[in-house]
């Protein structure tokens, strides 16, 4: 099954800096799940997400226009 608007999605995920630094991850056996194609997880995310099948492993850069914003 593919990832496409209207699907539950559970991801396990490790979020990093650029310089490699953890800031946050999901819990072992306990995925982060959102509804895609509605706005519910950042947009640069849902976008590397569209498409994507289950089991894919994928290393995504989200630039902040495509996250919370640039830095004020």
């Amino acid at each position: 099954m593919q990832i496409s608007e209207g699907t539950v999605v559970s991801i396990d995920y490790a979020l990093r800096d650029d310089d490699g630094v953890l800031i946050d991850q999901s819990h072992p056996g306990q995925p982060m799940a959102y509804l895609h194609g509605y706005r519910n997880i950042i947009p640069g995310l849902e976008v590397a997400l569209d498409g994507k099948v289950v089991g894919e492993v994928l290393d995504v850069r989200v630039e902040p226009s495509q996250g919370y914003g640039e830095t004020n």
